[in-house]
This record gives structure tokens, C-alpha cells and sequence, in this order.
């Protein structure tokens, strides 16, 4: 890329119809161009997904004088339809691969007749060694496999949560950009993070957790819970650690059976597959090496974004506390059941800006508030 024209460009942002893989009827959509990804926002201002420049493909069906239409990656159903002159000159002239390099068909017969020995050695090794090879898999499986089932998932645990009707989102526009500036400061340190998305859902449940697809969930009651910016802070930290790791992933991996992997990795994912592994979301847990590292990747988003290592901690004891004697509230976070001892308060605490000032605070707590 010619990082003369991503200047240029840097500050550029147009309409756009966004198709998810799922609904039939497009969405409009705000995209923004970034240094390294295209952001794909609700008209207001909610974040859906972020898209790398390198990764865009356009689609087939792009006509010669018309809309540009784009994919994230060969491999998605997602797509998005662009007519702003100037975005489709940006991104025609930054994203130099946009419409791939063809390989030659003896090399595509190679690779189609390696990949199905590939698959039939794996589905063998699957059904041997399902658990220990879920952690390899998920690093290995594309983006944009784990943003199809990531998508799918929530889809269904939406519904699934609000009785049959889809739980609503909070999309309140001040708490949505209270909580974009939490986000930024704890990512500021880890460029990988930026591409992590955050929703809120109208839901008591005190929780939160990542899913595939680099996807954090957060549900009303756990808001309603932090006494403090840092309470929710030190979770979404936590959670970070995990969707950076794909840990979701692996996860989910890990709790399929060996055809559930084959769909997940290569087919179109059956509801009922979905159904299954999106119901354990909410209370799985991790293994203690996994929980382990996301503690210490969490401790290190917070001490770079200048805020306590220990953020979140007590919230977490409080709701480990509750969670014996059920609340009615849900689950609460499975970091809950980890959650480190109390440390010794320190001889002089280290002075740090809070993460979010306390209008920002309180539009965040107001983020279901319409």
C-alpha cells in the first residue's frame, strides 16, 4: 500500500449497504477508511466489524462503471456495496490486490486434491485427539470463518436469552462513544485489538465473555453491577485476553463433535449445530493455562492503558460472592471463578487517570437507556 495515498485518504468516510451472510435485506452502513482497516459503523456510530485493506477482494458481480462490491476475504459471506466515487477511488488505488491473483489451474487442482487428504487425515485425527487439537485449529481457522460462526452464535443466543424475541442491543449514541473510548485506551497498547467488536445487550444477566470472531458480548446487569468505570474496564480486559487468543475459538472447538468441526471449517453451519454450542456461551469455562494467560494479556492491556493491574478484581469477588447464592441474574463471569485473591492495599497507590471521566460514566451506564 502507498502510504502517501492511506494519508490521503485517512479521514475519509461514505454510506455503504452491508450484507452480514445472515439477512436477506441490507443494512446501511457508515464506512470508515483506516490505516490498516476499513470500518464498517451503524448510522449511529456503532461498530459492526473491522475489515483489513490487505484482506478486501472485490466481488464478481462488481459492474465495470457501477458499484464496488466487496468481500473481507475469499472465503466470506459477508459483502459490502459502495457507490461514493471517492471511497471507490480510495480503495481501488490503496488496496492494490483487490480483485486477488488467479493461480494457475494446475496449482488449484494440487491444492484442492492436498486439501482433501488435509481433510480426511484431520477428520480421523479429530475424532482420536478433538480437545487437544481445538487450540491449533482456531489459530489456524480464517477470520472470517470465525466471524461466520461468531455471527451465528449471537444470533442465536439472542434469541435464545429473550424468550424467542431477539434481545434488543443498547445503541444509545453517548454510551456507545463512552464506551468506544474505553475500548481505545485499553487497545491503545496491542494494535490487534482494534479489531475487536463490543456489544451491549438489553439483558440482567451480570456478565460478560468473548465469542468467535473477535467478538466481546456485555449484558446490562454486569454494567448495572460495576460500581466504577474500572470494574468494567478490568472484565473487558479479561475478555480481550481471550478474543485475542481466539480462545472463544477453541473453545467452541473443543466442545463440538468431530462433523460439527468439519461444518464449522469448512460447510455452512446447521442451526442446530449453532443452537448447541451457542447455549454453553454464557457458563463454559476455560482451562487454567488458558485463563492463566488471559489474566496476564489482561494485566498488561490495563498497565499499558495506565490503569490498575488489579481493575476489576473486586467486582469480580462480589460476583463470585453472589453467584453462590443465585442472584436470578444468570451466570456471572467465568473469570469469577478465577478471580485472584485480595491483594495487600499498597503503601501509596499510583496516581492514574480514571477511564472514563464521569459524564462519559454515566453515559455508559445509560447505554440500554432508549
Amino acid at each position: 500500500m502507498s502510504r502517501t495515498a492511506l494519508e490521503r485518504y485517512a479521514l475519509l468516510e461514505a454510506l455503504g449497504l452491508y450484507y452480514d451472510g445472515f439477512e436477506d435485506h441490507p443494512r446501511e452502513v457508515v464506512v470508515k477508511f483506516g490505516e490498516a482497516t476499513l470500518t464498517l459503523l451503524s448510522t449511529n456510530d456503532l461498530p459492526i466489524t473491522h475489515w483489513a485493506l490487505a484482506s478486501l477482494r472485490r466481488l464478481p458481480d462488481s459492474p465495470p462503471d457501477g458499484p464496488l462490491r466487496l468481500s473481507p476475504g475469499p472465503e466470506s459471506d459477508e459483502r459490502l456495496e459502495l457507490s461514493d466515487p471517492d471511497m471507490i477511488e480510495a480503495l481501488t488505488l490503496v488496496c492494490r490486490d483487490l480483485d486477488g491473483t488467479p493461480q494457475p489451474r494446475n496449482r488449484r487442482a494440487l491444492k484442492l486434491i492436498g486439501g482433501a487428504g488435509l481433510l480426511a487425515a484431520a477428520l480421523v485425527a479429530l475424532y482420536l485427539a478433538v480437545p487437544m487439537m481445538a487450540v491449533q485449529i482456531a489459530l489456524l481457522l480464517p477470520q472470517a470463518r470465525q466471524q461466520l460462526l461468531g455471527r451465528a452464535m449471537v444470533q442465536d443466543l439472542r434469541t435464545d436469552l429473550g424468550d424467542g424475541t431477539p434481545l434488543r442491543m443498547c445503541d444509545a449514541p453517548e454510551g456507545v462513544r463512552a464506551l468506544t473510548r474505553m475500548m481505545t485506551r485499553l487497545t491503545r497498547g496491542d494494535a490487534a485489538g482494534g479489531r475487536v467488536t463490543v456489544q451491549v445487550f438489553d439483558h440482567p444477566m451480570q456478565s460478560a465473555f468473548a465469542v468467535p470472531g473477535h467478538r466481546i458480548l456485555v449484558f446490562r446487569g454486569l454494567i448495572e453491577a460495576a460500581d466504577s468505570p474500572e470494574d468494567l474496564a478490568g472484565l473487558l480486559a479479561h475478555a480481550l485476553g481471550h478474543a485475542l487468543a481466539e480462545d472463544p475459538t477453541g473453545r467452541t472447538l473443543a466442545a463440538a463433535t468431530p462433523m460439527e468441526i468439519a461444518e464449522i471449517v469448512f460447510g455452512r453451519l446447521s442451526p442446530d449445530t449453532v443452537s448447541r454450542l451457542a447455549a454453553d456461551l454464557p457458563q463454559s469455562d476455560y482451562a487454567d493455562k488458558r485463563e492463566a494467560e488471559a489474566i496476564a494479556r489482561a494485566t498488561g492491556l490495563l498497565r499499558q492503558a495506565g490503569l490498575p493491574e488489579t481493575a476489576g478484581q473486586a467486582l469480580l469477588r462480589r460476583l463470585a460472592a453472589q453467584g453462590a447464592t443465585d442472584t436470578g441474574t444468570g451466570p456471572v463471569p467465568h473469570a469469577a471463578r478465577h478471580v485472584m485473591p485480595e491483594p495487600p492495599a499498597p503503601e501509596a497507590a499510583a496516581p492514574f487517570i480514571p477511564s472514563l471521566d464521569d459524564q462519559d460514566w454515566v453515559a455508559l451506564r445509560g447505554i440500554c437507556d432508549r
